[in-house]
């Protein structure tokens, strides 16, 4: 190991040299560390740029999650208000079915009540003391004519329909 270093004196040429090779190494090493301050430097701002878009993608996330969840919440208003009507319309249809069995007998009476009412027709209709005549068998027949129009068109209107019952 002593022979390495030798007593002798480095030469000029020798000092020259390693300075040389001195400054070209400090120069590189001004380089990469150039180079490492631009890229530390790029991907600040790519990471900044990705959180700015990441940012973005989730406020868009959470507003069409929000346009979603009103969709639903007025989806589920409708079906909501359809059932109730549905179920409003099944009362109303079972209510004319039973008013339409009670119908159907009425009409079985028919060729009866029109017997009847042919024959309370051919009573004389005698006048009040007043002159008028007797109330009583207008306001029957008047009735009767009613029973036999509904029967004869079997089908009542709903005001026909809240009307009687």
């Amino acid at each position: 190991m002593a022979g390495m270093y030798s007593a002798t004196s480095p030469t000029r040429s020798m000092i020259k040299e390693a300075n040389d090779h001195l400054q070209l190494l400090h120069q590189r090493v001004q380089q990469l560390e150039q180079t490492v301050k631009e890229q530390a430097e790029a991907m600040l701002k790519k990471d900044e740029e990705s959180h700015a878009r990441i940012y973005e993608i989730i406020q868009s996330k959470d507003a069409v999650i929000n346009n979603m969840t009103q969709t639903v919440d007025e989806l589920k208003h409708r079906v909501h208000f359809l059932e109730q009507q549905c179920h409003e319309k099944d009362c109303r249809l079972a209510t004319f079915s039973s008013q339409q069995d009670v119908i159907a007998e009425l009409v079985t009476y028919s060729p009866v009540l029109t017997g009847l009412l042919s024959t309370l027709q051919k009573l004389p209709q005698k006048p009040s003391q007043d002159g008028q005549v007797d109330g009583h068998a207008v306001n029957s027949e008047r009735r009767v004519n009613r029973s036999f129009k509904i029967n004869s068109n079997f089908s009542m209107s709903e005001e026909d329909s809240d009307d009687d019952y």
